[in-house]
């Protein structure tokens, strides 16, 4: 009976092979690895012309917070 669960769990999509999710979490986190690992390149012209402390954590706070929520979104549907 058990067994028959997880099959019609499996056939109807509600169950997914744990190789499949390992992979996918893989790469979404792969893709925010990258999104943040990109952010200096991303933001360095914008902090080279400025020397104001406050206004240089409002750019990297604003490009951390969109990788982030970029990260978050990935996969919404």
């Amino acid at each position: 009976a058990r067994l028959a669960q997880l099959e019609f769990q499996e056939k109807s999509g509600k169950l997914v092979p744990a190789d499949q999710v390992k992979v996918e979490t893989f790469n979404r986190f792969r893709g925010l690895r990258d999104s943040m690992l990109a952010i200096p390149n991303n933001v360095a012209e914008k902090l080279a012309i400025t020397d104001d402390p406050h206004q240089v954590a409002q750019i990297l706070t604003a490009a951390i917070h969109e990788s982030l929520n970029d990260f978050a979104n990935s996969n919404a549907g």
